[in-house]
């Protein structure tokens, strides 16, 4: 779903800047059902704007508050650090179990963050997408995860893209070594395909462990058969775009090329002397559009004999479409012209 659509119709974090719809459907939840309502929020960038929102999320109904501790512009490759500095003071402003979020992607940086911030306890994503035993604090080799996830899903059957997506999670770093592997499973239709896929990987992964490749790998805390966090690479600095000397303004509203400039004066070489040489380039065109819009005929349009809009000149009652059609109906004749507009239209 693109930024634009979540925004339209308040989805996801973009819900959070209506709060006083976010008090009403927690509070409706709250009062209509019997469970218990839990929320997920991100934080915003002001500290006291975010504590002032779990209170309010806390008074409307909420029983247990989940935080990720990234604003709602920090996705993608913009995603960045989570704030633990935001979830500690939620924790400390509300009464209710507060989960954290962000940041997670070994067993030991969930020990760190419920040290630091007093939570209840902790939310993992990616982290456990890449590693499914990130848990147990064990870096099992892919392939394994991988087969065990696909007997899971013969098991209890999802649709392939789910699947496929999953698998490559479980194998990315692998996947980005050994590419024929990679390219089988994304041409993958079914579990089959995909079963097969990684065993294509744990074979070229086996001949590796047997080479000794210095440097293959210096990017990754560990050998890339082993299930490991992904972690994005930081965005590349834009570069600064160097203004085109071949623009040049026409009025406040526009603008117009050299080359767009020069078929203009291709145009207007017949009249002779244009009265142009010497001009700077946005006074030429300022000359140059206004012959233009003078030697250009203005197109004359007839006027329709019964509602005094536009017509056409080849309708057999001189008038609009609408009127053309109405005429046409009343005294049971057609009209040629309008008639094959209309065929043509429908085919």
């Amino acid at each position: 779903m693109s930024a634009a659509i979540a925004k339209r119709g308040n989805y996801g974090a973009f819900l959070g800047e209506n709060w006083k719809l976010v008090e009403k459907l927690i509070k409706v939840c709250h009062e209509k059902l019997s469970v218990p309502i839990t929320c997920k929020i991100r934080v915003f960038e002001d500290l006291e704007k975010t504590v002032e929102y779990a209170k309010m999320i806390e008074r409307a109904g909420c029983q247990l508050l989940t935080v990720h501790g990234r604003t709602k512009e920090m996705k993608g490759p913009m995603t960045g650090l989570a704030s633990w500095k935001h979830i500690k003071a939620i924790k400390e402003a509300v009464k209710i179990p507060v989960f954290a979020n962000g940041n997670i992607q070994y067993k030991s940086d969930v020990e760190r963050c419920m040290t630091e911030t007093s939570v209840d306890g902790v939310m993992v994503a990616e982290g456990n997408l890449h590693n499914p035993c990130i848990f147990t604090d064990t870096r099992p080799v892919i392939w394994d995860i991988a087969l065990e996830y696909i007997e899971y899903a013969t098991k209890y059957p999802c649709p392939p893209s789910y699947a496929r997506g999953h698998i490559f999670k479980i194998c990315h770093h692998g996947l980005q070594r050994h590419t024929a592997a990679r390219d089988l499973l994304g041409s993958s239709r079914d579990l089959k395909d995909m079963k097969r896929s990684v065993e294509l990987l744990r074979d070229a992964c086996v001949e590796t462990c047997w080479v000794d490749k210095d440097g293959v790998n210096d990017s990754l805390p560990f050998r890339h058969w082993f299930c490991q966090p992904y972690v994005r690479p930081a965005p590349k600095p834009k570069e600064n775009k160097v203004e085109k000397p071949a623009i040049c303004k026409v009025n406040q509203n526009g603008q117009i090329s050299k080359t767009k400039l020069k078929k203009m004066m291709k145009r207007c070489r017949k009249s002779g002397d244009l009265g142009v040489e010497g001009l700077d380039p946005a006074e030429k065109a300022k000359k140059l559009l206004k012959i233009i819009e003078e030697k250009s005929p203005k197109k004359v349009y007839d006027i329709c004999v019964k509602c005094g809009n536009p017509g056409s000149s080849r309708c057999a009652f001189k008038s609009c479409k609408p009127c053309c059609k109405s005429r046409s109906r009343e005294i049971d004749v057609s009209c040629t012209m309008h008639q094959n507009s209309r065929a043509k239209k429908a085919q």
